[in-house]
């Protein structure tokens, strides 16, 4: 499921940045749907398929923010009551924000941490956040009990590219995750990398 569209960061190796060029101009970036929209569409799934559990694709579930995210928390756990799994930005997480996934049903947070590096990953992928942002966010989903899947790219443009993957495994194994996806770095046509 997606519960709306729209990413206000400036990552290179992603095709928002361009997408949010086409869109200027034409309303908010990040466009949220309502939560009787989203709600009712799991519903419409769960009764004809019997799902177990919903994913949501959305590239920063908790864009949507707190107050949004309590009342769709409230309506997943009441009206549905299946966990849930979403892609989380670690400096969108404090305590209260994983609280409020919790108690929708939230069981799975993916993240993308990209490398260790700091100036590849603030500088070449100009994704402005800190290991501090990361290793509390992980903290803060351990606490609660919420699985963890930090997300990695191997095989980024820089130097000592092999060195500075085995430092991000490194600094994975600090995160204490539950899981880690990796995959190679792949250059889409017509983003910054």
């Amino acid at each position: 499921f997606f519960m709306g569209r729209g990413c206000p960061y400036k990552c290179t190796y992603c095709f928002n940045t361009g997408y949010n060029k086409l869109s200027e101009g034409k309303g908010n970036i990040v466009r949220m749907r309502s939560v009787d929209n989203v709600i009712k569409e799991i519903k419409e799934v769960y009764e004809k398929e019997k799902i177990e559990c919903a994913h949501f694709y959305d590239d920063t579930f908790t864009l949507a923010g707190k107050p949004w995210l309590r009342e769709f928390a409230k309506r997943m756990k009441e009206e549905i009551g299946i966990p849930f799994v979403c892609n989380v930005r670690p400096n969108t997480i404090d305590e209260e924000m994983v609280q409020i996934l919790k108690s929708g049903g939230c069981y799975t947070a993916w993240m993308g941490v990209e490398t260790a590096d700091d100036e590849v990953r603030n500088g070449l992928l100009k994704r402005e956040l800190s290991k501090e942002d990361m290793l509390n966010a992980c903290r803060l989903f351990r606490k609660y009990k919420i699985k963890t899947v930090p997300q990695i790219m191997l095989g980024l443009p820089t130097k000592d590219t092999f060195k500075k993957d085995l430092e991000t495994l490194r600094f994975c194994i600090k995160l204490k995750p539950t899981f880690v996806c990796s995959s190679i770095f792949y250059p889409y046509p017509s983003t910054e990398l």
